[in-house]
């Protein structure tokens, strides 16, 4: 019987290796010890966590109001990017950009819409930290911040592992 299926009625009780178990509670027991086996855990879970983004949930200031939203530490790109919605919510005035298409590593070239100053702060914490982002459209993302802004704002004086990461790029 398969997991996403309502239980139904309990099945009677049998021994199994000396215990008593439902069909419904050897079903999840079973389905819990294949977990380490799909997934298997790295030797060093330190390392794997230094190659990950990291994430926090931020105030995003305006002048009327505060916008909460996830702020994605990407420690492959350089800018920083804004989410169209994002900004339109922000309801700020956009200045315009008519660089060159500017690089994102999970999207490839984007040519940005414009440039917008933004004032944060980290969910839980009361610095507010500004820098500018580039505004683009249909990403999956609400805020990108690059590793220029990390250093800029001292982001690992809030969380030391953004300086481990800044490190760990200094030296590849």
């Amino acid at each position: 019987m398969p997991l996403d299926e309502p239980a139904k009625k309990e099945v009677s009780h049998e021994f199994r290796e000396g215990f008593r178990h439902t069909e419904l509670c050897e079903r999840l027991t079973g389905a819990n010890q294949t977990v380490p086996a799909t997934n298997p855990r790295k030797r060093d879970d330190q390392e794997g966590l230094l190659k990950c983004d990291f994430i926090y949930d931020i105030l995003l200031v305006t002048f009327d109001k505060q916008l909460r939203r996830r702020m994605v530490v990407d420690f492959e790109t350089e800018a920083n990017f804004m989410d169209h919605d994002v900004f339109e919510r922000m309801n700020v005035r956009m200045d315009p950009y008519d660089g060159p298409p500017t690089q994102l590593t999970t999207r490839g070239e984007l040519t940005p819409l414009g440039k917008v100053q933004a004032t944060w702060t980290i969910v839980g914490y009361e610095t507010p930290y500004c820098a500018e982002f580039y505004v683009v459209r249909g990403t999956s993302f609400d805020v990108i911040l690059g590793t220029a802004s990390c250093r800029a704002i001292d982001l690992s004086s809030v969380d030391p592992m953004v300086a481990t990461r800044l490190d760990d790029l200094k030296q590849t």
